[in-house]
């Protein structure tokens, strides 16, 4: 993607606090919708969202914003994904989403050392409960072993 069209990836996760600032998912705990999540601040406009129980967070206690995940989406929205890697694996995924009703705008793999392959696909949903839909249908996928968002 363009670094223009990179700027306008979704966010999933907002903060009323701080509507402007940049909220960035964890990737020691890769919250995902439906978890329950915290925003840690980072400095005064980047936070990072972890899942509640994540122990990243338990010095941070003092720095603790509520985050919410989004409703609605207006923009696409990229998701990653780490599974085995084996003959095939994107285009299982992809099917997966496809026939879903998601529609797909971008997707890409790369092989990552120790067999494992790192996908990511950009999509354009309407609801969380879409994505949450999507989310469980992508885990269904033989090999695949974690999911985010960034």
């Amino acid at each position: 993607m363009k670094n223009r069209e990179k700027e306008e990836l979704e966010n999933v996760v907002l903060c009323e606090e701080f509507p402007h600032a940049n909220l960035i998912l964890a990737k020691c705990c890769s919250p995902t919708p439906k978890d329950d999540i915290v925003g840690v601040m980072k400095t005064q406009r980047i936070f990072s969202v972890h899942k509640k129980d994540c122990p990243e967070i338990q010095r941070a206690k003092d720095k603790f914003v509520q985050v919410f995940w989004k409703e609605t989406f207006n923009a696409p929205l990229k998701i990653h994904v780490q599974a085995r890697d084996r003959s095939g694996i994107l285009a299982d995924i992809l099917n997966t989403i496809i026939s879903g009703g998601f529609i797909v705008k971008e997707a890409k793999i790369k092989s990552l050392e120790g067999g494992i392959a790192g996908c990511s696909f950009v999509v354009v949903p309407k609801e969380l409960n879409e994505v949450v839909r999507m989310i469980e249908r992508i885990k269904k996928v033989r090999g695949v072993r974690k999911i985010w968002f960034g």
